[in-house]
């Protein structure tokens, strides 16, 4: 089957679904870009949500409110944390896509919870599509 972006197309934040130690699934609205096929989202290094990716990458996600409601179907993918010149273009994207809004997301993450890590989201599939 043949994952497609297509339902985060023209969306602005996602519902990540990571999973606690205890394996319990913990969900989380986040700002999402997308850039060259692929989806980003940022965090702190030191919040929870990085935490969790980190011990399993393993995800699901859904095009959501920023409250969190799922307004789309969930699908399975994977995260992986970016650095060097990826994070930096996808920096970019952020600034693009949300303008002032995203400097100030990033300004007050960075004093609350220090540096700023990005992720991409990778979907479960031999193929992804934006159609």
């Amino acid at each position: 089957m043949i994952q497609t972006l297509a339902p985060f197309q023209k969306q602005r934040v996602l519902n990540l679904e990571s999973y606690k130690k205890n394996g319990d699934p913990k969900r989380t609205p986040v700002i999402f870009v997308e850039d060259d096929g692929k989806l980003y989202f940022q965090t702190a290094v030191k919040a929870w949500k990085a935490k969790r990716v980190a011990r399993n990458p393993r995800v699901r996600i859904a095009p959501s409110t920023f409250r969190g409601d799922p307004k789309g179907d969930w699908i399975d993918a994977t995260v992986a944390k970016v650095e060097g010149e990826e994070a930096k273009r996808i920096r970019r994207a952020f600034g693009k896509k949300f303008g002032f809004f995203s400097r100030v997301t990033f300004f007050f993450e960075g004093l609350a919870w220090g540096d700023i890590a990005f992720f991409s989201i990778s979907l479960d599939s031999d193929q992804t599509s934006l159609n």
